[in-house]
């Protein structure tokens, strides 16, 4: 992992669980998305921010549709797998 996504994962991260800017860790997940669109870390991050944004009701599809680009990428993936399984609760 580059130095440059390294730097904006460590932003997107504090903003997502420290300052609860769901919107704006969101918009730098992308941008690292943009820069290695295989980048499962980041598409687990954003399916967070959907899910945090939204509280106790999160888009059902666009986490399902997030969790499986996850694992398309890496089908034995812990985190999108736990989560998507979660969501199946």
């Amino acid at each position: 992992m580059s130095e440059q996504i390294e730097e904006w994962f460590d932003q997107a991260d504090n903003l997502l669980f420290n300052e609860n800017k769901y919107d704006q860790a969101q918009q730098i997940y992308e941008k690292i998305l943009a820069q290695d669109a295989s980048n499962i870390d980041a598409i687990n991050s954003i399916a967070y921010c959907v899910k945090y944004r939204a509280k106790n009701k999160p888009d059902f599809d666009e986490l399902k549709q997030l969790y499986d680009r996850s694992l398309s990428l890496d089908p034995e993936d812990i985190e999108a797998n736990f989560n998507l399984g979660l969501m199946y609760l």
